[in-house]
Formats: C-alpha cells, sequence, structure tokens
C-alpha cells in the first residue's frame, strides 16, 4: 500500500534488468514482460516455461525508513528448485551499490562466463546517491513508462526535480532524453522544440557516465527521426546493443531504423530479437507486425497485428498499424473500425489523418474536408503534423495541396517523412518529380 515502495520496487526491477542484460552471454526478459508476473501465483517452472527462459530470478523488497532489506532467490525453470537465495540489508543511500552487488553474485552463482569487461564493471562500486534524488528518479521512472502525454509531462518534472537536487546525476539526464524523444514520436509539440532537447540531455548523460546504453539509443533516436543522418543513427543504436544486449527497446528502434533503410532482413532480425527479449510486449509485437508492413509482407503484418492484439487487445497503436494494414488492402470498413477503436488515441492527429484519407478514397468528400478543418482548428492552439494534413489532400486528389503541406512538413522536420518511400497512402504522388524531389532532400535510399 506505499506507493513509495512501489516506485523503488519497478526501478529496483528495471536495475536488475539492465545490470544483468549487460551481460553479454545472458538473455534477460525486459520489464514489459516480467512486469505481468508481479504478486503472481505462477511457479518458476510456469513462469519460465511462458518466457521460454532457463531461469527465473524473484525478490522481495522491504523499507523501514532508509534501510532497505531485499530477498533474492533464483530458481531452475525446469525443476522450480531454488538454486541459490540471499537477503540484503543497506541503506537507501547505497541502493546501487545493492543492486550491483545482487547482480554479481547471481552471475556468479549460475556460473556464467564473464568477458574481463563484464567482470570489471560488476565489480566496480557504485557511489552513493542521495536518497531525495533517488526517489525522485524512480518517480520519473514510472511515469515515463505510462507513456501518455499527461504522465510525460510528470516524468519530466521528476526528473527535473532529481536534478535540481543533483546535477551530475546522470540517469536523469537519460530520463530526459528518453521521456523528449517519445513526446517528438507523439507529436506532442513541434519537432524543433522536442528532438534537440533530447539530444542535450542524453549527451550531458554520457559526459556523466560512459558505461549508460540508454542515451546511446536515444541518440540513434534523434539522428534516425530528426536530424536524418543515417550514418550517426546506425553507429548510436549499435553502441547501445553493444553496451547492453538485451536491451529490447534499442532492437525494436534499431529495427524501425533499418526498414526505413530498406534493409529488411535486418530489421526482421532486429524485431525477432525485441520480441525474443520482451515477448509479452504488445508494443514490440506491434512495431514487428510494422516492419513486416513496411516491407511488403502484407499476411505477415496483419498475423501478427492480430497476434499483438492477443497480448493487450486494448493497445491503441496496435488498433491504429492494423486499420493501416487493412487501409492498404483496400479493406475500408475493417480499417475504419480499427480506427475508432484505437481509444485515447482516436483523437491523435496520425489517427484523425488516417480516418481522413479513408473518407477521401471512398468518396466521403464532405467527411474528409471536415477532417482537414478540424485539424485546421486544432492548429491554432496546438502541434498538427502537416505530414497528416497533406495525407488528406492527397487522398482527396488534390496534389498540389498535397506537396504544399508535404513541403511545410520539410521545414518543420516532421519526422514523419522518414516513411515516405514506405508509406503506401503516398502512391498517388510517387510519379510526380516533386515526391522524388521530397526523398532526396530527406536523404532517404529509394
Amino acid at each position: 500500500g506505499d506507493t513509495g515502495q512501489v516506485y523503488l520496487a519497478e526501478a529496483m526491477t528495471d536495475q536488475f534488468i539492465t545490470d544483468l542484460a549487460q551481460i553479454r552471454a545472458l538473455r534477460v526478459i525486459g520489464r514489459t514482460s516480467v512486469q505481468r508476473y508481479r504478486g503472481t501465483t505462477k511457479t518458476a517452472q510456469e513462469i519460465g516455461h511462458e518466457l521460454h527462459v532457463d531461469g527465473v530470478l524473484t525478490a522481495s523488497l522491504q523499507r523501514a525508513g532508509g534501510i532497505l532489506r531485499v530477498a533474492v532467490q533464483v530458481s531452475a525453470s525446469s525443476t522450480g528448485e531454488a538454486l541459490w537465495a540471499r537477503t540484503y540489508d543497506a541503506e537507501l543511500a547505497n541502493v546501487l551499490q545493492l543492486e550491483s552487488d545482487v547482480s554479481r553474485a547471481v552471475a556468479g552463482e549460475i556460473r556464467i562466463q564473464l568477458t574481463p569487461h563484464e567482470r570489471r564493471r560488476l565489480a566496480t562500486p557504485r557511489p552513493a546517491v542521495d536518497p531525495a534524488v533517488y526517489a525522485a528518479y524512480v518517480r520519473g521512472r514510472y511515469f515515463w513508462n505510462k507513456r501518455t502525454p499527461s504522465d510525460f509531462e510528470r516524468a519530466i518534472g521528476f526528473f527535473t526535480q532529481a536534478l535540481d537536487l543533483d546535477p551530475t546525476y546522470a540517469p536523469a539526464y537519460s530520463g530526459l532524453a528518453d521521456t523528449y524523444v517519445q513526446m517528438g514520436y507523439a507529436s506532442l509539440a513541434a519537432p524543433a522544440s522536442l528532438f534537440p532537447k533530447a539530444r542535450e540531455a542524453a549527451v550531458r548523460a554520457l559526459a556523466l557516465d560512459t558505461t549508460l546504453a540508454e542515451p546511446h539509443a536515444a541518440l540513434g533516436y534523434y539522428d534516425f527521426y530528426y536530424l536524418w543522418d543515417w550514418k550517426a543513427a546506425e553507429r548510436e543504436f549499435r553502441r547501445a546493443l553493444d553496451l547492453n544486449p538485451s536491451n529490447a527497446t534499442a532492437h525494436e528502434w534499431f529495427g524501425l531504423f533499418l526498414t526505413a533503410m530498406g534493409r529488411f532482413a535486418e530489421a526482421s532480425a532486429e524485431e525477432r530479437r525485441a520480441t525474443e527479449l520482451d515477448p509479452l510486449s504488445a508494443a514490440i509485437a506491434g512495431t514487428r507486425g510494422w516492419v513486416f508492413h513496411y516491407s511488403g509482407q502484407a499476411d505477415s503484418a496483419a498475423t501478427q497485428l492480430r497476434a499483438a492484439l492477443a497480448l493487450d487487445s486494448a493497445n491503441p497503436v496496435v488498433h491504429l498499424y492494423l486499420g493501416r494494414v487493412y487501409q492498404a488492402a483496400g479493406l475500408y470498413d475493417s480499417a475504419t473500425a480499427l480506427y475508432e477503436g484505437t481509444g485515447r488515441l482516436r483523437a491523435w492527429v496520425p489517427t484523425v489523418a488516417a480516418m481522413g484519407t479513408v473518407y477521401g478514397l471512398t468518396g466521403r468528400r464532405a467527411d474528409a474536408l471536415r477532417v482537414l478543418q478540424q485539424l485546421e482548428q486544432r492548429s491554432r492552439h496546438e502541434y498538427v503534423t502537416a505530414y497528416g494534413v497533406a495525407l488528406v489532400y492527397s487522398a482527396l486528389g488534390d496534389q498540389d495541396r498535397a506537396f504544399h503541406w508535404l513541403e511545410r512538413a520539410l521545414t518543420e522536420r516532421s519526422h514523419w517523412l522518414v516513411w515516405l518511400v514506405r508509406d503506401t497512402r503516398w502512391q498517388a504522388l510517387r510519379g510526380d518529380p516533386r515526391f522524388r524531389e521530397l526523398v532526396h532532400q530527406v536523404g532517404l535510399p529509394d
């Protein structure tokens, strides 16, 4: 019943995953999948079977004032037998050292082969952290993981609070970078007001701690979606995965980048790896379906996205993705039904624009024009990506206005432009020299 302990437990779970995932010989399941087992009555055997792992680490946390007690156990999935168990006591200020001690002990007990670098990293003493700084940081991560506009704002507030207390606390800068890139992707404000903030925060995080993988992934995201520097993006994604081979999100994002580059076999391998690392994540399953769609594998895309909905039937992004797949196949009624089932994303500009394109393609001109009017009204008080407006004009057959808005998207550096070549909704414009010039200006491979 203590929300403070809930935040702390989530943060420690994330840190255990991060520490162990940096050991290349291990495959460590990601947080989205493991969090489903919090408070479960399932046995280690059942969990191990569902996640296809050899062992399960469980831990319980008790906190009394500034003292933590963490009981840890590793069980074999094949038999359910406890292989190792230990209880640790530490002051909250030494929570990072406690996490490192547990990770080192687990690696030793399961007799995993560590590289010299991994051995040194696990043996390096962790600095003490001000409990107030850590408390603000873990609350920031808690709200960041909820991934809604209001929660992003709350996350920024907590990360900023941590940095006000300690401007040298690298994880808080990393949290800010992750938040700003996700806000940029969600088009919650103009790209120029979000993506550069993400880069600044990621660079500051790495200046303070070169061992962090997440800021490299955020920089890869920035280079890919905003700077359109493909070489830099690939370098950052690969560096993130060098530092943390089990980072499912980095594999997911790298797969998206490779898809935009037309490197479909490599992209599929990255998404498959992300799925292995976080098998119960509907978001990652949805991204894998999206990669199939942009790779021209319509049947596989539909099958994968339906599987993602089986993991989370209410996931709004997966509804949107599957709607796009049905729209590309000409199944407009099915696409519309899925767009209308996007829940909290029903009013999201990409969803509204998707509905507008269906209206235009199916002859519902008045409805499409109503969408354009709605987007114009919204643009007076919030950011509306020009890419979405261009799509509706294209569906109405007004190519000149579509190109006018695509040029505006180029000026505002809309991150959606990285999908110009893959987005099937531009089919009517592809033969126009203006479209080829846009592709050239973004720098995309044909």
